[in-house]
């Protein structure tokens, strides 16, 4: 059991990456869409093989603290 919300912002995260990707590859920037990309594909590979999942780690660390938790 996981929680949630830092896998909602990790796919959230993914999806810019996919899209921004796609914009840099349509506006003809190719090493801009390979550093993306590529950086998505790695973050990916770390989640799905090794179950780390950096974007929940930066939700725990950087967004949440960020919040008053009553």
């Amino acid at each position: 059991m996981t929680d949630k919300a830092p896998k909602i912002f990790a796919s959230r995260l993914g999806l810019i990456c996919a899209v921004l990707g796609s914009v840099y590859i349509i506006l003809n920037m190719p090493m801009e869409a390979r550093g993306i990309i590529g950086l998505f594909v790695v973050l990916s590979t770390l989640d799905s093989v090794f179950y780390l999942c950096v974007g929940c780690m930066i939700c725990n660390y950087f967004v949440f603290p960020s919040f008053n938790r009553a």
